[in-house]
């Protein structure tokens, strides 16, 4: 029984496109490998701040299939043995838009308009649980099979980056600095990074969910 059998995949799924390979380890369990990519480009707009985020997942992951009843059903420990998953995004408010840092209203300067960056990274390993119907190596001997699965890889908490240049003017307009020189700024700055980072900390336990298709030859 011991990798007497092989089977290849495609799925589609929160971390990405993938596909992934299994062989068997016994009539109860399969050892299965796979990696997934995927590529976004999405806009958003927060507090008067315009966000063009740039999302590239990147991963390899390799799991145990554990099927207790010798059927679809199965229990997979396994572990994200490469997590590129990143979020990178540009800032930009247009020279004379006010927005809002910490609660705090600035406007952005005509002469030099406020721009910025920032990221939310993970951690480059990390272990992963799932659970779901279908077996890529069907011990009735069909070729085909319908796997799906769900579950979490615990990444612990995201680290998220944000940072602002370019000269910030007062609420009515007048008073203007660049950002590096206004410590009231960077503060605000810093508590919207701490803001982002507690939401994102929910991301800590990542989603993996997943169907797709699988041959066994």
């Amino acid at each position: 029984m011991l990798f007497s059998g092989f089977a290849v995949g495609a799925n589609a799924g929160v971390l990405g496109i993938g596909v992934e390979s299994a062989t068997t380890l016994s009539q109860h369990l399969n050892l299965r490998a796979g990696t997934h990519f995927l590529n976004l480009n999405e806009g958003l707009s927060d507090s008067g701040v315009n966000y063009d985020a740039d999302v590239r997942f990147r991963s390899a992951e390799a799991s145990v299939d554990w099927f207790p009843w010798a059927r679809s059903f199965h229990i997979s420990p396994g572990a994200l043995l490469y997590n590129g998953n990143r979020i990178t995004a540009n800032a930009t408010i247009p020279g004379g838009d006010s927005f809002t840092l910490n609660n705090t209203s600035y406007v952005s300067s005509v002469s030099d308009p406020v721009h910025g960056s920032g990221s939310v990274r993970f951690a480059k390993a990390a272990p992963m649980l799932t659970a779901g119907w279908g077996n890529l190596l069907p011990r009735s001997g069909r070729h085909f099979s319908f796997p799906f699965e769900a579950g979490f890889a615990y990444v612990g908490d995201p680290g998220v980056q944000l940072s602002f240049a370019g000269t910030v003017c007062d609420s009515s307009g007048q008073y203007c600095q660049p950002i590096p020189d206004d410590a009231s700024v960077q503060a605000n700055v810093a508590a919207e990074q701490a803001r982002f980072a507690h939401d994102a900390s929910y991301a800590r336990f990542f989603p993996v969910l997943s169907s797709g298709i699988s041959y066994r030859f």
